[in-house]
């Protein structure tokens, strides 16, 4: 699997933090949540497992990250 990088922010609304794949337009959807940013970030590991076995068995890669230009 690639190394995808992650975010994880506080949502007020839900009073949860939020974990995304912000960097990966195909994983845009994959998120996750947690009462701690840890737990957020293990719940993401837990769903990117899951869309990672999904691509598999569809004979397809995982996405790759987006690479940010560099500055130059």
């Amino acid at each position: 699997m690639y190394l995808y990088s992650y975010q994880i922010f506080w949502s007020e609304e839900d009073e949860v933090f939020i974990a995304i794949v912000p960097n990966v337009p195909d994983l845009r959807l994959v998120s996750a949540f947690g009462d701690t940013p840890e737990e957020a970030l293990q719940e993401l590991m837990v769903a990117l497992s899951g869309v990672e076995e999904s691509y598999r068995k569809a004979g397809e890669e995982m996405p790759a990250p987006q690479v940010l230009a560099e500055a130059g």
